[in-house]
């Protein structure tokens, strides 16, 4: 493909800027907001809104003012119900547009295979011609993470699994850890925990060439929750303890994300002491973390990263009021993390189990089965197997009836 992917960048921007911005129905994003529990406060912070002027989201539902494009394309990432038709994906398309610049062929089907052997020098050979000058890959591999979120990891596989190799045939070992490790999540939500492990392998690996720490720590981190997934949870434990060593010097917000991985891995052993400090820590680290200072990998990291752990860990130590406590606010902060809702969804189905509300329990599993189907997570569907064999009565053979459907 001849097309640069600077041409193509410069054609997206020029698109983006002439295109009139479709004015939003004040009351649909009040509406919007209402059902998801947000207040206007909630939604400017998370649009990134300037502090100064968080009564932007107000003036939006007054209809006194239009938000900016920018903005509104954010409204659509998190209201998808908002965005004119087609632009839902436009972020998919950019991707697409992108990665075909790069010469990559998209595959036809879902298969994960396991990382090839490295070369000597850590590189594989990829033919130049394939690749264009001054192509970001750490872009594309951002660009990937995000639709992950939103379409689920069966459908960005066969996009992102090209990635680790156009790093490395440009010569970005960096780059080419970074997509390794996303390799390996995104089999893990297939539930190919095998070809995971071999990803994160490779990952680690890379990451070690590159001399970056804090990816090494990241990756291993991921090890320690295929363990928990796995439920091996001193395994988890023991890679916990692995990364966060790794990460001693790396950015708070790092090892905040860490904290919260041995808080879970430590719930599962049975220590509630040592969860609930390792989640002290992950809280008192979190305020540090600045997502400009921070690897692009962890774009995802907020308030509600932590509160999900607060969660699962709590659910793990039978604490069922804390822990619905802290999932019904990491659905009303995390609306853009589609695909992520079903494993919240299925977790709170699973605190309703324990407290014999079977109903609000299995009301809970059918919408987590919707989600983990809308975007084909293999994971999320496993999860709320889980939560329906602890559920009974009638709404519980219903939800099993629509498991076994499926």
């Amino acid at each position: 493909m001849a097309t640069s992917v600077e041409a193509f960048t410069d054609q997206g921007k020029s698109q983006m800027e002439t295109r009139p911005a479709p004015d939003p129905d004040p009351e649909a994003l009040k509406r919007a907001r209402e059902r998801r529990g947000l207040s206007q406060t909630d939604v400017a912070r998370l649009l990134g809104v300037p502090a100064a002027d968080r009564n932007q989201v107000a003036r939006w539902e007054h209809g006194a003012h239009t938000p900016q494009l920018h903005y509104q394309r954010r409204l659509w990432a998190l209201f998808p119900e908002l965005a004119p038709d087609g632009e839902a994906d436009v972020e998919r398309r950019a991707f697409l547009g992108i990665l075909g610049a790069t010469g990559a062929v998209v595959a036809a089907d879902a298969t994960s295979p396991v990382p090839e052997p490295l070369g000597r020098t850590g590189q594989r050979s990829l033919s130049e011609a394939s690749i264009p000058s001054g192509v970001d890959v750490g872009a594309l591999i951002l660009e990937a993470r995000k639709l992950d979120d939103q379409l689920g990891g069966a459908r960005v596989w066969p996009l992102a699994h090209r990635l680790p190799a156009i790093a490395l045939g440009v010569g970005d070992i960096g780059a080419a850890a970074d997509a390794a490790q996303l390799c390996g999540w995104l089999c893990f939500d297939m539930d190919r925990v095998d070809h995971a492990r071999a990803w994160l392998d490779r990952a680690q690996e890379l990451a070690r060439l590159a001399g970056d720490r804090a990816l090494l720590a990241y990756a291993t981190g991921y090890h320690a929750i295929l363990d928990l997934y796995g439920k091996h949870p001193r395994r988890a434990v023991l890679a916990a303890v692995a990364a966060v060593q790794a990460a001693r010097a790396a950015p708070p917000g790092v090892r905040s994300w860490l904290a919260t991985v041995m808080a879970e891995s430590h719930a599962a052993h049975g220590n509630e002491r040592a969860a609930l400090a390792s989640l002290e820590q992950a809280s008192l680290l979190l305020p540090q973390h600045h997502p400009d200072d921070a690897p692009r990998w962890l774009y995802f990291l907020s308030r509600g990263d932590l509160t999900q752990v607060e969660g699962t860990a709590n659910l793990l130590l039978g604490r069922t009021h804390q822990a619905r406590a802290a999932i019904h606010e990491t659905l009303a902060s995390t609306p853009g993390f589609l695909r992520e809702r079903a494993l919240h969804l299925a977790a709170l189905a699973r605190t309703h189990a324990i407290d014999r509300e079977y109903d609000e329990g299995a009301r809970a599993g059918g919408e987590a089965l919707r989600v983990a189907r809308a975007t084909r997570s293999a994971r999320g569907v496993r999860r709320v197997r889980q939560a329906a064999a602890a559920l009974e009565g009638l709404a519980a053979e219903e939800l099993r009836k629509q498991l076994a459907d499926g």
